[in-house]
């Protein structure tokens, strides 16, 4: 998705267009990813939305490093302050939204949504409890704190370090030992007497090994600047790209692995997240024409809003009324369409709330 903050970093020289068009597809695939039913009928739309959708998240985290300067930030309290200011203020600040609405509907309608008020404090350890899609908020958070201290030695050897890092990660997918991470432990039902499901916490830690190789593809391509280092030839980036694209998922490159995973594992999902970054990198900013450059700038900036509350906005959807009165099917495409809009058009009122911890979990 890209904070506000990182998003800043960029745009004080230049705004990327096709970065920004990236954030809002890759968002919409999420959407698609949680509510696209498996049983639609497949043509190139429908085959490109079920490619994509597990890939995502994997190039959300490669963007959200690839755009912050860590070795930088390293050093530098102030830069490390408004990093998690940014990272935890929408937690909280969500985490407290879902919990009062499932209450709610709970209270009117019966529907048993939360065990209590303990799904909230698992929500706000683990992130993985009353919104389960915040697992990537408690990777991001930990991957960011783990590369810091990284990258407090000099950079050669922090570099070296990510790069063994990421390697580790990988090795521990393809020996399934990821894929199993406390996956046969006996865990209890209720912890103090109230409610408790392992998810809550062996799921953002499984997806944490997955997701340290983007975060790695991140860092160096924010270390070598790649971005600024190919705005002379965006063209060849992109053709290269697409190609590489093509090569990786028609040659079925690298989806060798035997093992279970979490749902983004695997040598194929890292190609496929990193050649399409680049993809879009490349994209010329001079052939988006001026009215979809405003659309573009302006939507982007609440693709993470979005992330955020687009289960909440489906559950009350679902729930009520309301998806007769919007003619919804489940698991259709137009269902993913309205779910999106809503969400969109709820970070841009709330947006507009003069409170600044609203105003930063919204954009």
């Amino acid at each position: 998705m890209g904070t506000r903050h990182e998003r800043n970093e960029m745009s004080e020289k230049e705004f990327h267009y096709g970065l920004a068009l990236l954030r809002i597809w890759m968002c919409f695939e999420v959407v698609c990813f949680h509510f696209f039913g498996a049983d639609i009928v497949l043509n190139p739309i429908t085959k490109m939305i079920k490619i994509w959708g597990s890939i995502a998240v994997p190039v959300f985290m490669i963007m959200s490093f690839a755009m912050t300067d860590i070795a930088e930030m390293a050093h530098s309290r102030e830069k490390t302050k408004k990093r998690f200011c940014r990272l935890l203020v929408p937690h909280f600040f969500w985490t407290a939204v879902y919990y009062l609405i499932y209450l709610l509907l709970d209270k009117t309608k019966g529907l048993k949504l939360e065990h209590g008020f303990t799904d909230a404090l698992w929500q706000l350890f683990f992130f993985h409890s009353i919104n389960e899609t915040l697992w990537f908020q408690f990777d991001l958070i930990v991957m960011t704190v783990l590369f810091l201290a990284v990258f407090r030695l000099n950079k050669r050897a922090a570099l070296a370090v990510s790069l063994f890092l990421a390697y580790l990660a990988v090795a521990l997918q393809y020996f399934g030992i990821n894929g199993s991470l406390f996956r046969d432990v006996s865990w209890p039902k209720t912890i103090c007497g109230t409610y408790f499901s392992k998810s809550y916490v062996i799921y953002p830690i499984g997806r944490f090994t997955e997701m340290v190789p983007y975060a790695v593809i991140g860092i160096f391509m924010g270390n070598y600047k790649i971005f600024n280092k190919l705005k002379d030839r965006k063209i060849e980036t992109c053709i290269g790209s697409a190609l590489a694209v093509l090569l990786v998922h028609k040659g079925n490159l690298f989806n060798t692995l035997d093992y279970t995973g979490w749902g983004c594992q695997g040598l194929y999902r890292v190609a496929m997240g990193f050649f399409t970054v680049m993809f879009f990198v490349g994209v010329p900013s001079a052939i988006i024409p001026n009215v979809a450059k405003k659309m573009i700038a302006s939507v982007s900036k609440y693709t993470m809003a979005i992330y955020f509350m687009h289960r909440l906005i489906a559950t009350i959807l679902y729930k009520t009324s309301l998806a007769s009165v919007l003619h919804m099917s489940e698991g259709s495409i137009y269902d993913c369409l309205i779910i999106f809009a809503i969400s969109l058009a709820v970070a841009l009122g709330a947006g507009r709330i003069p409170i600044k911890w609203v105003k930063m979990s919204m954009s």
